[in-house]
């Protein structure tokens, strides 16, 4: 069942880049654009059963590292310091930490990037990573969006 999604997933996208049967690439530059037919193909088997996806990229060092495995899975809820898998705007599939909400949208960004990301609609959203997230983390994940709102604030 898997092996056909991934033939799907190549035919929607025109890119064949995957890494064997069950994993594709994470990061900035790995699959390319990504149209949102496979980025909902790919949010719908997550739903039903575990993705496994490879990182690909250093923007969740030292927590991810490029060639670590992780399992996706769609979540009712996601909380700050969950690891969301996502589809940027510009069609990449990223793999960033959750720092709060707001009307826009969810407010990620990268652990060793400087900047967050634009807001990530949950349509954009493939599911989580099966990661185990220390409260450390949460509560980390949670003031620095706190320092973004009091940013937008003052």
């Amino acid at each position: 069942m898997f092996r056909d999604f991934l033939a799907e997933v190549i035919a929607i996208t025109g890119n064949s880049r995957f890494r064997g049967a069950g994993s594709l690439d994470l990061g900035h530059h790995s699959l390319g654009p990504m149209n949102a037919n496979a980025c909902t193909l790919l949010r719908e088997v997550a739903a039903r059963e575990e993705i496994s996806l490879s990182v690909r990229g250093a923007c969740m060092e030292p927590f991810l590292t490029q060639g670590n495995v992780v399992r996706v899975r769609t979540k009712r809820a996601y909380w700050p310091g969950d690891v969301l898998v996502f589809r940027s705007r510009a069609g990449d599939l990223l793999a960033h930490r959750l720092l709060g909400w707001r009307p826009a949208g969810l407010v990620t960004k990268g652990d060793d990037c400087a900047v967050h990301d634009a807001p990530v609609r949950r349509a954009q959203i493939i599911g989580a990573a099966a990661v185990p997230v220390r409260l450390r983390e949460r509560l980390r994940a949670m003031a620095a969006f706190a320092a973004i709102a009091w940013r937008r604030v003052w």
